[in-house]
């Protein structure tokens, strides 16, 4: 069996002016999706945590920005 997920809410939206259906709005839980990642099995090993900085070359002339580790706020 698999590992199940956040769950998805709905709300409904009033409106101030009629529709022709209601407006639904879906969402998850940003807590709840972040635990679940964390929790799951095929990103056990793949998280990465640590800062760092890429460069094109070894001279360290020209940095790469690919991800947020590799920004200046990581």
């Amino acid at each position: 069996m698999l590992p199940s997920g956040p769950h998805w809410k709905s709300q409904i939206i009033p409106m101030s002016h009629p529709t022709k259906s209601p407006v639904i709005l879906y969402w998850c839980d940003p807590l709840e999706c972040i635990a679940s990642i964390f929790n799951h099995l095929l990103f056990h090993n793949h998280m990465d945590f640590t800062p760092c900085k890429v460069y094109t070359t070894a001279e360290r002339l020209c940095r790469i920005y690919t991800e947020w580790m590799t920004g200046n706020d990581a």
